[in-house]
């Protein structure tokens, strides 16, 4: 069971490897929480958790018993994210149990949130939402929430943009198990799926399709998310470093306006002082890491760009030796 050629355990490891890369490449580390860093992480590895092999269409046309329970909405989605928490509920595997009461229920919202948003029916309406916040050109208009769904959507259709022999594989895995729905749709005689029919698809033309259509407009959103949120933090640090310099000098002054006191008062407020200061410093991010990173940022579409080129034009090129 579940011994899918594409939704298994490889792609969760494909895509929880994407999202780790992410998250540090563009600096959204440096955004995120620590409870949203673990939900994100938990829920790309769970956000196919238990998939059938088959399509969330196959199984409302179908009327299977994951489309009767969820009503037909989202039902692969909706039950990976509810087999993800009746794993949790067992106490030998809940890796959530040292969180607060409202730790866990911020944890399980944001993981139930995620899951959903991998469905591509929502597609278009992420990208259009994330459009909507970016609008006013600042990173404090995005929603969290958000953001982390359209960086896992976006992980979960990645494979176009990783070199060619890699997305390749994952190509002939992934139409591997469209034909086989296309092939039960036909013994049950249903009308056979979109790219789902062996007789008639051609593999490269979908792939370049999917690519110019799905991948390239998604990605060009989230890179432009990323830019805003990594320019937003390093305005951030730099009210964070200059904060800390007036701090500072208020020290020095305060040290020699109460030189004549006490020592040991003197040695005791010190002491609270550097203990203050060096908490600062562990929670503050540095300047000259991010930026480092907005100019990493800056060559990374460019660099993403040049990947999709050269496998399109391989794509276009197994095109043209299949019609020939």
């Amino acid at each position: 069971m579940f011994k899918n050629p594409y939704h298994n355990s490889r792609h969760a490891a494909d895509v929880l490897q994407t999202i780790h890369f992410l998250i540090h490449y563009t600096g959204l580390i440096h955004w995120l929480s620590e409870l949203e860093i673990f939900a994100i992480l938990v829920a790309t590895a769970a956000h196919d958790f238990e998939h059938t092999g088959r399509t969330n269409d196959f199984h409302i046309n179908t009327r299977s018993d994951l489309a009767v329970l969820y009503n037909d909405r989202s039902p692969l989605e909706n039950h990976h994210a509810s087999a993800l928490f009746a794993l949790l509920n067992n106490d030998k595997m809940n890796i959530c149990q040292n969180l607060t009461r409202e730790e866990y229920r911020e944890f399980r919202n944001l993981v139930i949130e995620m899951i959903l948003g991998t469905d591509m029916k929502t597609h278009f309406d992420q990208l259009q939402s994330m459009r909507n916040a970016m609008h006013s050109n600042t990173g404090q208009n995005i929603d969290k929430n958000k953001a982390m769904c359209l960086l896992l959507h976006c992980s979960d259709i990645s494979n176009p943009l990783k070199p060619f022999h890699i997305h390749q594989r994952w190509t002939d895995k992934i139409m591997s198990e469209y034909f086989e729905q296309g092939d039960d749709e036909a013994k049950l005689g249903l009308p056979i799926s979109p790219l789902m029919d062996r007789s008639t698809i051609l593999v490269p033309q979908s792939q370049i399709n999917f690519v110019n259509f799905i991948v390239l407009p998604a990605y060009s959103v989230l890179h432009d998310m990323f830019d805003l949120v990594t320019n937003e933090i390093l305005v951030e640090c730099k009210k964070q470093s200059s904060k800390k310099e007036k701090d500072d000098e208020q020290s020095k002054l305060f040290t020699a306006k109460v030189e004549k006191e006490d020592l040991k008062a003197r040695y005791s407020w010190a002491e609270s002082r550097r203990s203050s200061q060096l908490n600062q410093v562990d929670n503050s991010i540095d300047i000259v890491a991010v930026e480092e990173i907005v100019d990493r940022l800056k060559s990374f579409r460019e660099k993403l760009s040049t990947i999709v080129e050269i496998n399109q034009s391989k794509w276009k090129e197994l095109l043209e030796t299949e019609n020939s």
